[in-house]
């Protein structure tokens, strides 16, 4: 029999799922709910009274019918005077006995709900007991979270999850009946593969959108493998017309259910369509996602920026000079002689150093900030990709660099250099190049031993680059080389698995160990008890990725082991996390994270990846503070299998 419960508010569950905190107003009792799989077309709010069925199943309660309710009961006052006073709708308004007393005793007083007082025509009435300024404050934030109410409700109708509808109410300045109209306006909020939108309404209306979201689905496969920038003849037939077909293979990987677009004049069509709604940029036979457009053109303004203003050059005698004194007193920092690279760094807007032994970096930069402070008074800020590496720095350059992410408002020396350059992804090269003001030098340095980096590439041919080296240290030697996947999997079991990790310089050989040894997201939406994971904050970085144990799995948390110490992480916290395996990580993602002793696999092959720059980057794990076990080279046909570094538009500046 279904009975009336007031919804509190909802949390997260590890898998994504929403579980509701109700009361009952029966008999006032608070329980946890989630709902029933055929009612997630049904809207459901926090502060909102529901007429409702639960039911038993399995270890958890589960609400089995739900209908809107309106209930005057004092039980149902009572929780949405708490309910309102938990919102902080009246940030300034803190009364000894709380906002939710205020709101029950005056609904006592005058006979109403406390809903009909946050009414528009209550406000005269509500203002007795609370004041004619925070009374239209309250009223109106209730008025704001009632049209949200029904904007989500719209769009649920035409058949989106609720998630999926909060997320485009809150982020969409449109209502829900121009994405009526424009249904591709929902793909940001969508799964990568989720086509499920294609039964919109919106689509048999303007059968031309069909091809516009296969063209906007096969650029942002593209834009996933790193190809931003993607030629108009290389779209022909990145779809196909979906009569009689359930699903078409799209280029790229993964099944999309959508219109083929087959020949040129459906490309063209798609492109004249997406473009018409700014959802594209097309230019000289290239076509991208808008997205890309944005974020590389301001990448390209940075750089602008920072090359625009004046710059003092020093001459070779003031350098050399400056030279001279400091090796005079500081000998073992000029070890090796670096005078024309610093010359060059001194007198450059920006420079790229290339290196293949971190030896050489460290060397380059004591060197470069030594006679830039002594020229300028003022010590260069050094800076890394992730707080991981500062403490291996910091020993070696004497003074403390800090994670690119704590650079803001311009907190920083006229002089910037930044190690492993090459290791960021173009949006985190505009965070950082986004924080920097007055720049007077940019000295970017560029790991030789990682794999290609297209921007850092396109970067390397506008602005001058230069290679720094020194004698070649000792590296770890190879013990043996492997032949087969198998004997690669043996090396691994012969370790404890629990308390390692893997590097290996083949993505697909590295997807497979993934595989082996824990969980991957494409499989389980939560980890299992003794994965590795790499957690991974969502949006601006802020903190470094993460490498963590799972000790144990619960519903709505995870207990973990992190650098030798446990804690709890909650699903709310979770949610901010993307998460992958971390059993095997590549080269790229291994200098972000903290590690715990690793076995290191590189191509035994030569060019890049081979044996020579595995044992290079090894060399530089070591000297970063890295305890590699074992470094093996493998020889296994038809690996590895690099990724290309991808397309990108010009991101330098445009004049020479």
């Amino acid at each position: 029999m279904a009975k009336y419960y007031f919804v509190r508010k909802f949390t997260l569950t590890l898998g994504g799922e929403r579980q509701f905190h109700l009361l009952s107003l029966a008999t006032g009792t608070s329980f946890k709910a989630r709902l029933d799989p055929e009612l997630v077309s049904k809207p459901i709010f926090p502060g909102m009274t529901y007429r409702a069925s639960i039911a038993k199943r399995g270890r958890g309660l589960v609400i089995t019918y739900l209908y809107p309710a309106l209930c005057v009961e004092y039980d149902e006052c009572r929780a949405l005077a708490g309910f309102v006073s938990t919102q902080k709708a009246l940030p300034q308004y803190s009364p000894p006995s709380g906002l939710a007393s205020v709101l029950e005793q005056a609904a006592l007083l005058e006979q109403r709900s406390v809903r009909q007082l946050l009414d528009h025509e209550s406000r005269f009435i509500l203002g007795k007991h609370l004041g004619d300024a925070q009374t239209a404050q309250l009223q109106f934030a209730w008025q704001e979270y009632q049209a949200f109410q029904e904007s989500v409700s719209g769009l649920m109708i035409q058949g989106f999850d609720q998630a999926s509808a909060e997320q485009m109410v809150i982020c969409l300045p449109l209502n829900a009946c121009f994405l009526l109209i424009h249904p591709p306006l929902a793909l940001p909020f969508l799964e990568t593969n989720d086509d499920s939108v294609l039964d919109h309404p919106g689509f048999d209306q303007t059968p031309g959108l069909r091809k516009a979201w296969a063209l906007l689905r096969h650029l942002e496969a593209q834009s996933t493998a790193g190809n931003t920038l993607v030629e108009v003849a290389s779209v022909y037939g990145c779809g196909a017309d979906v009569v009689g077909v359930n699903a078409v293979e799209v280029d790229g990987g993964g099944d999309a259910n959508g219109s083929v677009i087959a020949g040129s004049d459906d490309v063209l069509e798609a492109i004249r369509e997406c473009e018409g709604h700014g959802w594209v940029v097309a230019t000289e036979g290239h076509v991208q996602l808008k997205s890309n457009h944005i974020l590389q053109s301001a990448v390209r303004h940075h750089l602008t920026r920072i090359c625009t203003p004046f710059h003092p050059t020093y001459s070779e005698r003031e350098i050399e000079h400056a030279f001279s004194r400091l090796s005079a007193f500081t000998p073992d920092m000029f070890a090796f002689d670096m005078l024309d690279e610093v010359t060059l760094a001194l007198n450059s807007r920006v420079l790229l150093v290339r290196y293949d032994d971190v030896k050489a970096a460290v060397e380059f930069t004591q060197q470069y900030c030594a006679v830039s402070e002594l020229l300028t008074n003022t010590v260069p800020t050094s800076v890394t990709i992730a707080k991981a590496r500062c403490a291996a720095y910091e020993n070696e350059l004497g003074h403390a660099p800090v994670p690119f992410y704590e650079i803001t408002d311009g907190a920083h020396a006229q002089a910037i250099v930044v190690h492993q350059f090459n290791q960021l992804p173009l949006f985190e090269i505009f965070q950082l190049l986004a924080e920097l003001e007055n720049v007077v030098n940019l000295v970017a340095l560029v790991d030789a031993t990682l794999p290609a980096n297209a921007a850092v590439d396109q970067m390397s041919r506008y602005f001058p680059t230069v290679d720094v080296r020194i004698r070649q240290q000792g590296a770890l030697p190879i013990q043996q080389c492997l032949r087969k996947l198998s004997e690669i999997e043996a090396r691994i079991d012969a370790e404890d698995v629990q308390r390692i990790a893997v590097i290996c310089d083949c993505p697909e050989i590295a997807h497979l160990l993934k595989r082996r040894y824990s969980s991957v997201p494409a499989d389980t939406k939560v980890p299992k008890k003794g994965d590795l994971i790499r957690l991974s904050p969502r949006g601006l970085r802020r903190k470094d990725d993460a490498l963590i144990r799972i000790v144990n799995v619960r519903s709505n948390e995870l207990f973990v082991s992190q650098s030798q110490t446990y804690r709890m992480i909650k699903a709310d916290e979770f949610a901010g996390y993307s998460w992958d395996a971390g059993f095997a990580v590549s080269p790229n993602e291994a200098l972000g994270v903290e590690l715990p002793p690793v076995l290191v696999f590189t191509s035994a092959q030569g060019g890049a990846g081979g044996e020579r720059s595995g044992a290079a980057f090894v060399r530089n794990l070591q000297a970063q503070g890295v305890r590699v076990i074992e470094h093996c080279v493998y020889e296994i046909e038809g690996f590895p299998r690099l990724a290309s570094p991808g397309t990108l538009q010009r991101i330098v500046p445009l004049v020479e």
